[in-house]
């Protein structure tokens, strides 16, 4: 089976932020346009009160500083998951398993950040039924749900593609076990990927089935409860070599 990475779209979280940003600043959007207003009739009325003056520079002031303080806080917000979700926020599908990845969040200290991530390991073999909505992709199956650091989540895919942690515990052990696997809707086409899983899924149960039946079938020959099964022995072709026409002209 060929190996797939889905990536989460930065598109779709950056445009969350955006939202974010503009819901927040529509205090700034108003009070601008009550001060836009106010300027106006300023210009057109040139006596007014001092104390008027004081007001309007003063809202005016508080308004900048607000929109630039909202708009400071989210852009390093969006920054810091943008980092974090484009390392550790996928599925992969590696063969027999499948790994989802979801970056948690991040602490600092004077080391640098760490990343905390939440990471499940499916087998695509035990998926039942994967749910596209609007939010998330609901994965019906049994799974490993491990939420560590991520510098400890590390692994690598074996030829029969299952993962192998670099930490010997999660292979054998480790994590608690789920029914279901929820990844929120960070995927720019959620359905493609949805569709995917599906596949991988169905061409490894008839994989395993296959490789069941041919198990079956060996023990019983072991047993003597049935014959090998003897094939066709293919006709050679025999390929003539033709002989060219000398043209004489």
């Amino acid at each position: 089976m060929a190996h797939k990475m889905i990536r989460c779209s930065k598109r779709v979280i950056g445009g969350r932020y955006d939202k974010l940003l503009f819901i927040l600043n529509i205090p700034s959007i108003v009070s601008g346009s009550v001060l836009a207003v106010i300027s106006m009739l300023i210009i057109r009325n040139m006596a007014v009160p001092t104390e008027l003056y004081g007001i309007f520079f003063t809202v005016l002031y508080i308004t900048v500083l607000y929109a630039f303080i909202t708009a400071f806080i989210v852009t390093l917000a969006a920054n810091r998951s943008l980092r974090g979700h484009g390392l550790y926020t996928y599925m992969e599908i590696l063969g027999e398993q499948m790994i989802v990845s979801e970056y948690r969040g991040s602490s600092y200290g004077h080391d640098g950040p760490t990343d905390y991530v939440r990471l499940w390991v499916v087998k695509l073999a035990d998926v039942e039924q994967v749910t596209c909505t609007d939010k998330t992709i609901i994965i019906k199956a049994k799974a490993k749900l491990i939420e560590e650091r991520a510098d400890r989540l590390t692994y690598s895919a074996d030829s029969l593609g299952r993962a192998e942690f670099d930490y010997w515990w999660y292979n054998s052990g480790g994590g608690t076990p789920a029914d279901t696997v929820e990844v929120r809707d960070r995927y720019f086409y959620a359905e493609s990927a949805a569709r995917r899983i599906i596949f991988c899924s169905e061409k490894q149960k008839a994989k395993e089935l296959s490789r069941e039946e041919f198990r079956k079938r060996m023990l019983e020959i072991a047993a003597g409860k049935r014959k090998p099964e003897r094939r066709r022995k293919k006709k050679e072709e025999r390929v003539f070599r033709g002989y060219e026409i000398e043209r004489k002209f």
